[in-house]
C-alpha cells in the first residue's frame, strides 16, 4: 500500500473568554440569564430560570423542550457542542433516568413525537446525545449511559455500544460533543470544570452517517418515546457551540500549524509540524474511543513515538494544549 503524507491545517486562535479556546465562529454561546431567547414546548418542566435550563423531573415519552436557532447552519465536518450538566438530586425508587441532553437539528421539531395518540418520526436530520438507565426502573446514576443517537430523515440510529456511565459519587459534569468529521463524532466526558479529567470510558468515537447535514437549531429535553417512569432532576448551563476551523471574523487569529503525517503506518507515529508548540498532550484512541497511547507534554516542531504493539486498523490521533486541538485518523498496518 504506497505511503501518503496528509497536511492537516489548524488555526490557533485567542478569545477574551478562555471556554472559546479553539472556536472559529460562535454558532450559540448561553450562561440562560435571558428568558426570553429560548422556545418552549411542552409542559414546562423543562424551562430556563435562574441563569440555567431546568429539568424539573419531566417525564419520559412526554414532550418537554427546549430550543434555540443557532446563528448559522453548523458545518458538516467540524463543530463542538460543550456544556456543564448538575444533577440536583437521585431519582426515587423505581424511576430510572433518561434525557436528551442535547440535539443539534435541521429544524424545529422534536426528534419524534406523538400525533393524536399515535407515535411520528420526524423527517428532519439530527445528531443527539442522550442518556439513559439501563432499567426504567433503575434510579441508580451509575446505571445511567451517555449514547449518540441520530436522525437521517425519518431513520432512527442508536449507538448504544459506544456509551459512557455516570457515577453515582459524581453530581457534576462537563460535556463535549464534537463533529470531527462527517462521519466522526467524538464525546468527551470529564469531571473538572477545566476538562482535564476523563470519566472512565470517556471519550468515545462513535462513526455515523456521513450525510448527516443542514443542523441549524439545538435542543434539549425529554426523550421520545420513554417509559413515563424515567424522569432527571438536573440543570445546564454554560452553554457553547461553536466550528472550529480556520473562520478569522469574530476572532484574533495568532498563527497556522501544519501537521504532516505518515499514514498508513507500520511502527512508528512520525509528526512534522510547521511551527513548534508547547506542552501538548499527543493521544492515540481505538474506534471504541479506548485511549491505547499517550505523550505527555511534548514540546517541539518534529515527533517520534513507537506504536509497533497497536493492532492493524484505524486509530484516532489527538493533539492538544490549552490553544489547540487537532483531530484526524491514521491506519495502522
Amino acid at each position: 500500500m504506497k505511503k501518503v503524507l496528509f497536511i492537516f491545517s489548524l488555526g490557533l486562535t485567542l478569545f477574551t473568554n478562555a471556554q472559546n479556546n479553539n472556536c472559529s465562529s460562535i454558532l450559540l454561546e448561553d450562561d440562560f440569564s435571558n428568558l426570553g431567547s429560548w422556545n418552549s414546548a411542552g409542559t414546562g418542566l423543562v424551562n430556563v430560570a435562574n441563569g440555567a435550563i431546568h429539568f424539573d423531573s419531566p417525564a419520559g415519552g412526554t414532550e418537554d423542550r427546549m430550543y434555540h436557532q443557532l446563528a448559522a447552519v453548523a458545518s458538516d465536518t467540524n463543530w463542538s457542542a460543550k456544556f456543564d450538566f448538575h444533577i440536583n438530586a437521585a431519582n426515587n425508587s423505581g424511576s430510572g433516568q433518561q434525557i436528551k441532553l442535547i440535539s443539534l437539528s435541521a429544524g424545529i421539531l422534536d426528534i419524534g413525537y406523538f400525533s393524536n395518540g399515535l407515535f411520528v418520526e420526524s423527517n428532519q436530520d439530527a445528531i443527539s446525545l442522550n442518556g439513559a438507565s439501563v432499567s426504567q426502573y433503575s434510579n441508580d446514576i451509575s446505571t445511567c449511559r451517555i449514547y449518540v443517537e441520530t436522525k437521517k430523515g425519518n431513520i432512527r440510529t442508536q449507538y448504544l455500544v459506544d456509551t459512557i456511565s455516570l457515577n453515582s459519587g459524581i453530581l457534576d459534569y462537563y460535556f463535549e460533543m464534537e463533529r470531527v468529521a462527517n462521519d466522526t463524532i467524538v464525546v468527551s466526558l470529564y469531571t473538572n470544570e477545566s476538562r482535564t479529567q476523563h470519566i472512565l470510558g470517556s471519550p468515545k468515537t462513535v462513526a455515523i452517517n456521513p450525510s448527516i447535514t443542514g443542523l441549524n437549531y439545538v435542543q434539549m429535553g425529554t426523550y421520545i418515546p420513554a417509559y413515563y417512569t424515567r424522569t432527571i432532576d438536573a440543570t445546564l448551563d454554560n452553554l457553547l457551540i461553536c466550528e472550529k476551523g480556520n473562520n478569522t471574523n469574530s476572532i484574533k487569529s495568532l498563527n497556522k500549524v501544519e501537521f504532516g503525517i505518515s499514514n498508513p503506518l507500520s511502527d512508528k507515529l512520525i509528526i512534522k509540524m510547521s511551527e513548534n508548540i508547547s506542552d501538548a498532550n499527543i493521544s492515540v484512541f481505538d474506534l471504541n474511543g479506548k485511549l491505547v497511547h499517550i505523550v505527555e507534554k511534548f514540546s517541539g516542531t518534529d515527533f517520534e513515538t513507537n506504536v509497533s504493539k497497536l493492532e492493524k486498523g484505524t486509530y484516532v490521533l489527538r493533539i492538544e494544549n490549552d490553544k489547540l486541538n487537532h483531530i484526524s485518523k491514521f491506519i495502522k498496518l
